[in-house]
């Protein structure tokens, strides 16, 4: 994940540096001194570009993208990880779960959501399982945005 985080965050870094650099070019893809000649790295067939001032050759892009994209394959980048288990949940974890969501609930009846509100539904969303949690966010978020709840917190609603 963090390696697919870093090459989304490349790709749009070297994006938008094309995009700045070509925004005031009459020329078409001239990169100036982003760009060159293709030349290798000693040791290796990784283009290395040379020569600022020559214009972008799309045949270089597809090369380092398909050597990006064979190493990412390689190292098994966007396999899907496997799904964490959990354990059945106990009679205690369940009444936990019930109460929780039970006093979010009756917090979003309220029709007021302030600071205490806001602390209370930390402390009780952390003990719901995933489809609870999500499905009561969604229901706060909803409250708040079509006005159901009167919004009073001294910062952010959640």
């Amino acid at each position: 994940m963090l390696k697919m985080t870093l090459l989304c965050v490349a790709s749009l870094a070297v994006g938008a540096g094309l995009g700045w650099q070509l925004h005031g070019d009459d020329e078409p893809f001239a990169l100036g001194a982003l760009a060159g000649t293709p030349a290798t790295q000693p040791g290796t067939s990784r283009p290395v570009f040379v020569n600022p001032g020559s214009t972008l050759d799309i045949e270089q892009i597809r090369v380092v993208l398909r050597e990006e994209l064979a190493v990412l394959a390689r190292n098994g980048a966007g396999q899907p990880r496997a799904a964490v288990i959990q354990p059945p949940a106990t009679p205690e974890l369940v009444a936990k779960r019930q109460a929780a969501a039970e006093e979010i609930e009756t917090m979003i009846r309220g029709g007021n959501w302030g600071n205490e509100q806001r602390t209370a539904f930390h402390q009780r969303i952390g003990l719901l399982d995933a489809e609870q949690g999500a499905r009561l966010l969604r229901e706060v978020t909803i409250a708040l945005n079509d006005g159901t709840l009167q919004m009073s917190t001294n910062g952010p609603p959640l």
